[in-house]
């Protein structure tokens, strides 16, 4: 898994003013559905499949030296592709288990990366309110698959308030 993550996984970290936190996300999309089917698997998640169709262009301009007609009609098929994806706190559990079977080889994403990705998600989980019960569902989830959860996911973090002096 760590491979395929690691070769055809694409992060994705995004902060909207609609959100009051970070958007996270591992996605991978492939044409071979049962490495996504797997990754669904392993993870408790849906994936997404999208069947391959027939695409037809009418626009595509012929050449001006040897075809008569203005435009030439193409068809095309599209393959079929299947997407998994995993997010907030589901992809920083995922990733924290996966980075030390990472190669972080020259030419991949090296796993400072990862680990940056990772330390963003964890940080950006709510504590308590809003968002918070999706976060400890997601945790529930993959711990009863096996996956081992980051310290700073396991424990809602106390965020000091200003607490009035003792008189």
């Amino acid at each position: 898994m760590a491979a395929v993550v690691e070769n055809k996984g694409r992060l994705r970290l995004i902060e909207t003013d609609s959100r009051a936190t970070v958007q996270a996300s591992v996605r991978v999309q492939t044409t071979l559905a049962a490495v996504a089917r797997r990754l669904g698997e392993l993870t408790d998640k849906e994936i997404r499949v999208i069947q391959p169709k027939r695409i037809k262009f009418a626009n595509r301009k012929g050449c001006s030296d040897h075809c008569p007609d203005a435009h030439v009609h193409v068809e095309t098929e599209m393959t079929q592709t299947a997407t998994w994806e995993i997010g907030g706190a589901g992809a920083a559990i995922v990733l924290h288990n996966l980075v030390p079977f990472m190669s972080g080889a020259e030419n991949e994403l090296p796993k400072s990366r990862y680990l940056r990705f990772i330390d963003e998600v964890i940080e950006a989980v709510p504590v308590e309110g809003r968002g918070r019960h999706a976060v400890d569902l997601s945790i529930a989830r993959l711990s009863r698959l096996g996956w081992k959860i980051p310290d700073g996911l396991l424990a809602p973090v106390v965020r000091e308030e200003s607490v009035p002096a003792a008189a």
